[in-house]
């Protein structure tokens, strides 16, 4: 068996979500008409139409370089639902642990009645698209003046900065963190008028936990649409 049928088996085995990922990453081919992937460095063309390319890189290099790059998303992208602990997988599909964190209604209760007993004010989870960072800002603003405790991601993934050498382990660590929080929560408010597969498996686990969701826009509160999973499984 080839490394490409090694690929294709290990991305057929992932989740419909991690599969459409993986597949738009395999997807991803170098362009050479477009320059916009080319490095800087050699004039190519003349006029208006010169654009600029390193010497020292070929086509072939280039397109080496970024199937190289491809191939190390796709690794990630399998590693992520492999670990079993990613809220973007379809539930039951390598994440038996979310199944194990689901509170019981005792533990729930007693919960409850300790946030009342210690005079705590509702706890407000914030989730959505990092892409929503300022908006997030505001809404934590608007819910603390409401009286709220306000809880709400501190890390962009899409931001990398020093501190972390294993992105794997920290988004895995992250999901859980934030699974984490959802069960603390008294309300969950999803900021944005986007809704990724991460923040919609969010939604679905605060709702199995019986935890309110409010949409800052509420329009984008309905199931991904059927053909989008249909067309990543084949």
């Amino acid at each position: 068996m080839s490394a490409c049928d090694d690929l294709r088996e290990m991305i057929a085995d992932l989740c419909p979500a991690h599969r459409r990922i993986a597949m738009d990453w395999r997807a991803n081919d170098y362009d050479v008409r477009n320059p916009g992937e080319w490095p800087a460095g050699r004039s190519v063309g003349s006029g208006a139409r010169t654009l600029l390319m390193d010497s020292r890189t070929s086509h072939d290099e280039r397109e080496a370089e970024f199937a190289r790059k491809n191939a190390a998303q796709i690794e990630l992208t399998i590693r992520i639902c492999r670990s079993g602990r990613s809220p973007q997988c379809t539930p039951g599909h390598h994440q038996p642990a979310v199944r194990a964190e689901v509170l019981d209604e005792a533990a729930s209760t007693d919960l409850v009645a300790a946030k009342e007993r210690l005079g705590i004010p509702p706890v407000v989870v914030l989730c959505g698209s990092t892409r929503f960072w300022e908006r997030m800002a505001d809404a934590a603003w608007s819910e603390t003046l409401r009286g709220r405790i306000v809880v709400r991601p501190d890390v962009d993934m899409k931001r990398p900065r020093q501190g972390y050498a294993d992105a794997v382990a920290v988004k895995t660590d992250l999901d859980a963190l934030h699974r984490a929080k959802i069960r603390l929560a008294d309300e969950v408010l999803v900021v944005g008028d986007y809704i990724g597969d991460s923040t919609r498996a969010e939604i679905a686990y605060a709702r199995e936990l019986g935890v309110p969701v409010r949409f800052t826009h509420p329009e984008v509160d309905a199931p991904a649409p059927a053909s989008a999973l249909e067309g990543a499984a084949s």
